[in-house]
C-alpha cells in the first residue's frame, strides 16, 4: 500500500500479519494486549516453524504490531 504525504512525496505503510496454520493473524490492527497475548500462546510454535533466532527478532515487531525497515 503506497500513500501519499502532503508534500506530494510517497511512503509505503507495512502492516504486520501473521499466516500460521492456514490462519491469518493481522496483528497491526489488534490491541497491544491481544498481541501480547498472541505471543505467548503461539511463541512454542513460532519457534517450532521460524526457530528461535527469528522468534526473538520479530518479537519487538510482533509486540509493537509493524515492523521495522532497516
Amino acid at each position: 500500500m503506497i500513500d501519499r504525504d502532503y508534500n506530494d512525496g510517497q511512503y509505503a505503510k507495512y502492516y504486520m500479519v501473521i499466516v500460521l496454520e492456514g490462519k491469518i493473524y493481522p496483528l497491526a490492527t489488534k490491541s497491544a494486549k491481544y498481541r501480547r497475548l498472541f505471543l505467548k500462546r503461539k511463541k512454542s510454535l513460532l519457534t517450532e516453524k521460524l526457530g528461535e533466532h527469528r522468534v526473538a527478532k520479530l518479537t519487538p515487531s510482533i509486540l509493537s504490531g509493524y515492523r521495522r525497515m532497516e
